[in-house]
């Protein structure tokens, strides 16, 4: 789990870090050292040593200070639209064209340099080159699976109001009466229905089912902000005192990971269903278990195969995947996993678990394909779909 002395703390974002890259160098000359760069960047940003020593969960292969991290991918995207140039190892330089945009107001070059970083992740997300918990376009969805682990399933809070404890056996009992055992079969939309069945509750279980409605929806990128906000900030209209998406938490749900298909409209009732047996295992281990769960990607994995499933795998593997990235790829599709263990039976291994064999794929062909390669990239779709 992540130390809960930094969790708090608030870092830049890569695009944050953009413009302050671009000056650093500029002040530097227009040439200098990745060492004298960094300094002179975090020296413009004014960061503290809290937000440095801001570091990478245990369990991630990344490691170090995320914002050094950052600092590195804001050199990237950069380089890509060619404000920069790094024409020797461990070496950068300033373009002409950065020289332009550093030439414009403050405000006028951060929208520049988001607009631009915008259309260069999506000619990358078209071609899905690098999967998406190594791209750091991703990284506002995954930060927010990581919050809520350490929130919500470590803590036992509600992830909108961190004051409310309402990871207990109570509430998940509550919920599951509610939604489970007083299941609507009749006509009317899955909201309607679920006001109904919502009429009356406390406030803890209202706040879970809008938390759990949001963990649902976060992943997917094929249904809008708007759609997404509406269908969660309606539960919080029921709630005795009602409440919306935090503001910190809305950006992330615009970004979604993966299309989930009709199948994430259709069976949503099975899915949130299966969301709450989650909470209702949960609750009931005891708090070294939960570490234990939590500080291994595959006990985490043998504790959801302990939960009724009833037709939800997709929202089993996304919780896989949003919060054990290094580990689970970016689909949540078993019939994907399924083609590409097919599509490379001799790097697959010896397990039974289809996930370890992907795993093993990963590693005998990130040669070929290169470092963090995306399964959904076309040169390498093409092998297994």
């Amino acid at each position: 789990m992540g130390d809960p002395s930094t969790s708090e703390v608030k870092i830049p974002t890569y695009q944050d870090l953009m413009l302050p890259t671009l000056q650093a160098l500029d002040a530097l000359g227009g040439l200098a050292t990745v060492e004298s760069l960094q300094a002179k960047t975090v020296e413009i940003v004014n960061l503290t040593p809290e937000q440095l020593a801001v570091a990478f969960n245990a369990e991630q292969s990344t490691t170090g200070s995320k914002v050094i991290h950052r600092l590195g991918w804001a050199r990237t995207y950069l380089k890509k639209v060619e404000l920069i140039d790094n024409p020797g190892r461990g070496e950068w330089a300033l373009l002409d064209e950065g020289r332009r945009v550093l030439g414009l107001p403050a405000t006028e070059a951060v929208d520049l340099l988001v607009s631009l970083d915008k259309e260069i992740r999506k000619s990358s997300s078209d071609g899905h080159h690098i999967r998406r918990g190594a791209d750091p376009a991703f990284a506002r969805v995954y930060e927010t699976a990581d919050r809520w682990r350490d929130v919500s399933l470590a803590a036992g809070s509600s992830l909108f109001d961190p004051s409310q404890k309402v990871w207990t056996s109570e509430t998940a009992a509550e919920l599951a009466r509610r939604f489970i055992d007083n299941a609507d079969e009749g006509s009317g939309t899955f909201a309607q229905k679920l006001e109904g069945q919502m009429r009356g509750a406390s406030q803890a279980s209202v706040l879970l089912m809008g938390e759990l409605m949001y963990i649902h929806l976060l992943p997917l990128n094929n249904v809008t902000l708007e759609t997404k906000l509406r269908n969660i900030n309606q539960i919080g209209s029921w709630a005795p005192r009602p409440f919306e998406v935090p503001e910190d938490l809305v950006e992330p749900l615009s970004i979604g990971i993966f299309n989930g298909g009709a199948g994430f409209n259709t069976g949503r009732f099975k899915h949130v269903a299966f969301l709450i047996r989650v909470v209702q295992r949960w609750v009931s281990l005891g708090a070294s278990a939960q570490a234990d769960v939590l500080g291994d990607p595959w006990a985490f994995k043998g504790f959801l195969h302990e939960v009724t499933l009833d037709g939800a795998t997709s929202q089993r593997n996304a919780l896989l995947l949003m919060l054990f990235r290094d580990t689970f790829e970016d689909t949540s599709a078993q019939s994907h996993k399924r083609k590409i263990a097919a599509a490379f039976p001799d790097e697959a291994g010896d397990s039974s678990d289809i996930d370890r064999q992907i795993l093993a794929i990963r590693d005998a062909k990130t040669d070929e394909f290169g470092v963090d390669f995306s399964w959904y990239d076309d040169s390498v779709r093409a092998v297994w779909d």
